[in-house]
């Protein structure tokens, strides 16, 4: 109830908590940043739906998000984070 957007460990409860429910109600695995994303921003129901299909910029959007998750699971890996 008292959580901030500007609070770094409100906001990344927040994403974990939406991502399982994503995964548990659309089957979209937690490493698919893609489909995590697209399902964030139009929604369970506007994912299950295919909402983002009609939306070429959003689709774009996703793979550069794609892209980003993998270049940062290098830089975490390579320096012995995970």
């Amino acid at each position: 109830f008292r959580a901030r957007r500007d609070n770094i460990g409100h906001a990344t409860d927040f994403m974990g908590w939406y991502f399982n429910k994503s995964e548990k109600s659309l089957g979209i695995p937690l490493a698919d940043a893609k489909h995590q994303y697209l399902a964030y921003h139009e929604g369970r129901t506007g994912y299950a739906r295919g909402s983002y299909q009609r939306k070429a910029w959003l689709r774009r959007v996703s793979d550069e998000v794609a892209s980003r998750a993998i270049l940062y699971d290098t830089q975490l890996r390579s320096c012995g984070m995970i």
